[in-house]
C-alpha cells in the first residue's frame, strides 16, 4: 500500500489527526498479507523553520509557491500564471498541512503490530528536508521458504 504526495497531511477535514491515521494504519495492517508493506511520506516540523518561495515557469505559464511554518502545520501558497490570448489568467489557492511528529507516527504504526523505518527518500531520491518516507511493514513472512528455490531463499532471507 502506497500514499505518496503528502496527502496524509492534508488539513481539510477538522476530524483528521493522528487517532484518524491510527484508525487507518489498522485497517492498513488488516489487509496486508504478513511481510507486506505500507509506505508513505509525510511532511515534519522543522526546528528552525523557514519560508520557502519557489518559482516554475514554461511557455504561457509560472506557478509560485510559498511556503511557511505556522505553529504545527505548514501553509503553502500557490499562484498560477497561464497566458489566455493576450491577458494572463491568475489563480490563487492555499494548501494547509498538518505537520506530524516522526516519533509520534512510529508509535502509532507501531502500536497496529507494523515494523518501522524511518527514511529520507525514497531509494537515492531524496525527499526535502522538511519531509520523511515511512516505510512499514507487517509482521510475518510475504513467502514460504519451502516453496522457493535454494537462490531465491538466500537472496530473501540471507
Amino acid at each position: 500500500v502506497t500514499a505518496l504526495g503528502e496527502c496524509f497531511n492534508y488539513a481539510f477535514d477538522q476530524g483528521n489527526g493522528l487517532r484518524a491515521l491510527q484508525q487507518l494504519f489498522r485497517k492498513v495492517h488488516d489487509a496486508l498479507v504478513p511481510g507486506g508493506v505500507f509506505v508513505f511520506d509525510v511532511a515534519v516540523p522543522q526546528d528552525a523553520p523557514a519560508t520557502r518561495r519557489a518559482c516554475v515557469e514554461g511557455d504561457g505559464w509560472a506557478v509560485l509557491a510559498e511556503t511557511r511554518q505556522d505553529g504545527a502545520g505548514l501553509v503553502r501558497t500557490i499562484t498560477s500564471f497561464r497566458r489566455v490570448g493576450k491577458f494572463y489568467r491568475r489563480t490563487q489557492e492555499v494548501h494547509r498541512l498538518r505537520l506530524y511528529k516522526e516519533a509520534a507516527l512510529a508509535k502509532a504504526l507501531r502500536g497496529e503490530g507494523f515494523l518501522v523505518e524511518i527514511a529520507r527518500g525514497y531509494g537515492r531520491y531524496k525527499v526535502r528536508p522538511d519531509m520523511v518516507v515511512v516505510i512499514a511493514r507487517k509482521r510475518g513472512t510475504l513467502y514460504a521458504k519451502r516453496n522457493l528455490s535454494s537462490q531465491a531463499r538466500d537472496l530473501l532471507f540471507a
